[in-house]
């Protein structure tokens, strides 16, 4: 059987409504009525997103959407619901995230499978910054340390989680794994972890002990996919330090890199430094070198004008970027589950 997977960092993706809403309202409700139906805590995703969301999604019809930045299964739950006729089965267990945005799931109800999922936001991640490893070279992040909450590393968890969705036969057999991540960002507010690589390669290491955990338990021939938002460079070309031991221990390959696409194409992020824009490739998803071959397709979307379907070219400016869905865009992957 083929399976279409998607990934997205569908950015800052809140919903949480003051007052219950059907399908039908869509029709009429406009962008200000919109934010009126929100929380007084919470500024809602721009409904014009949030709906240009919704119609990739049925244009590209994944079997499973892998979304991070999603506010909560409340927020996952009505974008099923309202916005996705309710063709989708949401999964979202809360992880650790300080702002409140989680990494979950939209199973196809119609897919002859069972699915369920399995959070691991208290998975042990006993690193050290660099001032806990050396005080006097880095000193000056030793000395502001105490004045934020950086725990120990006995007690030190993952940044937000990395939930693992099962597909499973009515006989309770495993047919696909995927392990979904949102690594530790650049940000760095605490000064004690510059551009949190520390962090985040402690996080990657750790999706390479639940991978090998979950290998060890179902045998090398069920399929593992690990992927998300890695906020770095994950892939072969400039590999940053954090992410070698991804090649070093395990065979896992990018599915861009199997199918060959050129750089450009691989971008999915986009962000600026003053007027230069960084575009980079944050999104990924790996699979092990014995399941390469049953990559059938592999691409970066892009999004499209609503009236004529043309792409649209790469933003220019914050302004630009933010009339797009989101600042990241969605990664698609088609690969082959018939057992051998």
């Amino acid at each position: 059987m083929r399976l279409k997977i998607m990934e997205f960092n569908a950015q800052d993706f809140f919903l949480q409504l003051e007052y219950p809403m059907d399908p039908e309202d869509l029709v009429t409700l406009t962008e200000a009525q919109w934010q009126l139906l929100g929380r007084s805590d919470v500024y809602l995703k721009p409904l014009f997103k949030v709906k240009g969301i919704a119609d990739l999604i049925f244009e590209v019809d994944p079997d499973i959407v892998a979304l991070c930045e999603i506010g909560g299964y409340e927020s996952l739950e009505l974008f099923a619901r309202v916005f996705l006729d309710d063709l989708y089965i949401p999964y979202l267990v809360a992880g650790n995230s300080n702002r409140g945005i989680e990494s979950g799931f939209l199973v196809k109800r119609s897919l002859p499978w069972v699915s369920r999922i399995k959070s691991h936001k208290d998975w042990p991640l006993p690193f050290k910054y660099p001032h806990e490893i050396d005080p006097v070279t880095y000193h000056l992040a030793a000395t502001a340390a105490p004045y934020y909450e950086l725990g120990t590393p006995a007690t030190r968890r993952l940044s937000r989680d990395i939930p693992a969705l099962f597909l499973e036969g009515t006989a309770g057999d495993v047919k696909l794994v995927i392990l979904l991540v949102h690594l530790k960002s650049g940000f760095d507010t605490a000064g004690v972890d510059i551009d949190g690589k520390v962090r985040r390669g402690a996080e990657l290491d750790a999706l390479i002990e639940i991978y090998h955990q979950y290998e060890a338990e179902l045998g090398p021939h069920i399929p593992i996919i690990l992927t998300g938002d890695f906020n770095g460079k994950a892939g072969r070309h400039e590999t940053a330090k954090e992410f070698l031991n991804l090649y070093g221990k395990t065979t896992f390959e990018d599915i861009l890199e199997i199918r060959e696409l050129p750089i450009y194409d691989r971008i999915s992020q986009m962000t600026f430094i003053r007027s230069q824009l960084i575009a980079q490739q944050l999104d990924f998803m790996f699979v092990a070198k014995s399941f390469h071959d049953r990559v059938e397709d592999a691409f970066v979307y892009r999004f499209r004008y609503e009236d004529d379907q043309t792409e649209i070219a790469l933003p220019s400016s914050f302004r630009d970027r933010s009339q797009l869905p989101s600042d990241h865009y969605p990664l698609i992957c088609e690969i082959d589950l018939t057992e051998e």
